[in-house]
């Protein structure tokens, strides 16, 4: 599963407002030793997961359309992704199942 990312936070909090959709599905990261985003502020939008697989992701890698960053998000990041996904409305519940 993937989802899209974005440094842009104002349009985060103004698609939030225009779709009506909690705050919480868009947790902001601030770059750090851990999480190497390459902006200072980095919004994961947890309505917009994306399923691929292993196979696509390694030619998404391959094909520089998908950039790998060093670092990691650590288990409170993922526990904010994770409740994001659950809260979107935009989310399958399969999706939500998973987590």
């Amino acid at each position: 599963m993937l989802t899209t990312c974005s440094s842009k936070t104002d349009t985060a909090y103004r698609l939030a407002i225009m779709k009506g959709l909690d705050i919480n599905t868009f947790p902001v990261f601030t770059k750090n030793e851990t999480n190497k985003f390459t902006k200072d502020q980095t919004y994961v939008n947890c309505n917009n997961v994306i399923t691929v697989s292993e196979h696509f992701f390694g030619q998404l890698i391959h094909e520089r359309k998908v950039i790998p960053l060093e670092g990691h998000i650590d288990p409170l990041g993922l526990g904010l992704i994770a409740n994001g996904i659950k809260k979107s409305p935009e989310v399958e519940r399969w999706i939500k199942d998973l987590l």
